[in-house]
């Protein structure tokens, strides 16, 4: 006897008769189990909010994921928090104004951003200016 659906197991119980159940099923909330012509996969459930700054963890009972920071040790004079491209813990100058963030470096601009310094890189001006800014430059003069 040929099953129409090979994702299913059907099984006669007395009494009630024919009863489908899924042939693939996962061992717990935290694992999603999938089944294609009836070839089980099993995966754990992504719980990955895309923040490096977090701890991502799916709790077995639940099925729910948490997302825990994670906790920068501060050093004196710093500011220190997390990067959320790549996790790391990274000290930053504290300051009032701009003036209070000038790293001596040309290229970076000296920024006072909610009490701490930033110094992003300047951008070439070649790197600014494209095709499509001049177009609607022109075309704006007209």
């Amino acid at each position: 006897m040929s099953q129409k659906n090979k994702c299913e197991n059907s099984n006669y119980v007395a009494g009630i008769g024919c009863v489908n159940q899924a042939k693939c099923v996962a061992s717990n909330p935290c694992v999603v189990a999938s089944c294609k012509e009836g070839e089980c996969s099993f995966n754990f459930k992504n719980c990955d909010d895309g923040n490096a700054c977090t701890t991502d963890k799916c709790d077995l009972l639940s099925g729910l994921c948490s997302h825990k920071e994670i906790s920068c040790e501060q050093q004196e004079g710093s500011i220190v928090t997390c990067n959320p491209t790549n996790g790391i813990c990274e000290p930053h100058k504290q300051c009032v104004i701009d003036f209070d963030c000038d790293d001596s470096n040309d290229t970076t601009f000296d920024l006072c951003d909610k009490g701490i310094c930033r110094n992003p890189p300047k951008k070439p001006r070649e790197e600014c200016i494209d095709d499509e800014d001049v177009q609607i430059y022109i075309e704006s003069k007209n």
